[in-house]
């Protein structure tokens, strides 16, 4: 194992260990190494836990935040545009906000399509939907000037009619012609996932679900822009990252409140060794077995970087 440009090596992880695991082609090693493994586990673990009742301290004293959304979730309603939301989402698309978040997102398309299609029928759409929202006074106003102007005959703006948009989504959300297909995903060399799916017409945002389970009965839900059909879940983790495969995902559309049917699921799992002569990401000849993964590796996957940015090698 070595860590490409120099010549530092993982903590609790030595040159010697890694040639261990590596030439037995064996996931067990020695007695003896196991117990320094193990040691060196119980160390990292106690490490990790002592970071994050530090930092949780400090966010008691108004440091930082364990949750980390609180402050940007501020920003954005102060900002209070879809460009800020938006930015938000790509920042915490997991977040505690990422739901209110997109129910701003949609709300702001709401009202600017009723302000294009600029009919009365459209703005009182937008009133039944959002009757708290903060433009109900633009949309009352906007219904008298409207009324005025149909009783004198006056033209009426070209806008898209939010009341056929919406038809029109519910009638494929109904036909089930709005749930994503080709939903895909695999495991990277850095253990994260990369999953993929196709555009749905009309869509604001896409829901992510991802699960341990294959009934979803425990899940997590990540939010996705409509500008994106591909996102890289880096909470997977193998190994010493402490996570558990497989993992299933599925993804649905969004828009104006309203979802399609979950896709059909995907999972990601590591993949038989074959006694250690397979790469467990791919399938390939296997070059050696990766303790810091703790998978069998090909000569390709044998390359990661680290979340801190570091390029490793390993095998």
């Amino acid at each position: 194992m070595s860590i490409l440009g120099g010549s530092a090596r993982p903590r609790g992880c030595s040159h010697a260990h890694a040639r261990t695991r590596v030439s037995g082609r064996t996931p067990f090693p020695s007695s003896q190494l196991q117990e320094q493994e193990e040691s060196d586990e119980r160390g990292a673990q106690m490490s990790v836990k002592l970071v994050a009742m530090g930092l949780c301290m400090a966010a008691t004293l108004g440091l930082t935040g364990c949750n980390g959304d609180g402050s940007d979730w501020k920003k954005a309603q102060e900002t209070n545009t879809t460009d800020g939301y938006n930015a938000f989402l790509a920042k915490h698309p997991e977040g505690e906000h990422a739901g209110a978040a997109v129910k701003k997102i949609e709300e702001s398309d709401f009202w600017k399509k009723a302000q294009e299609a600029d009919n009365f029928d459209e703005y009182e759409a937008f009133l039944v939907k959002y009757p708290q929202s903060e433009h109900v006074a633009a949309a009352i106003d906007a219904m008298k000037h409207v009324g005025d102007r149909d009783w004198k005959g006056e033209s009426v703006s070209q806008g898209e009619s939010v009341s056929n948009r919406e038809s029109d989504w519910k009638k494929a959300q109904e036909a089930d012609k709005l749930t994503p297909e080709g939903v895909g995903c695999s495991l990277t060399s850095e253990m994260t996932v990369s999953l993929y799916w196709s555009p749905v017409a009309g869509a604001i945002y896409y829901r992510i679900d991802s699960s341990p389970q294959a009934d979803f009965a425990n899940k997590r839900t990540i939010w996705v822009s409509s500008s994106s059909t591909t996102y890289t879940d880096p909470k997977v983790r193998q190994g010493r990252y402490g996570a558990k495969l497989p993992v299933y995902y599925r993804v649905a559309a969004r828009r104006d409140g309203e979802e399609s049917k979950p896709s059909a699921k995907c999972v990601v799992q590591l993949l038989p060794s074959k006694g250690g002569s397979r790469c467990q990401l791919c399938g390939a000849p296997a070059v050696g077995y990766c303790e810091l993964r703790d998978v069998y590796v090909c000569s390709h996957h044998r390359f990661f970087t680290s979340d801190e940015g570091t390029r490793w090698e390993c095998p």
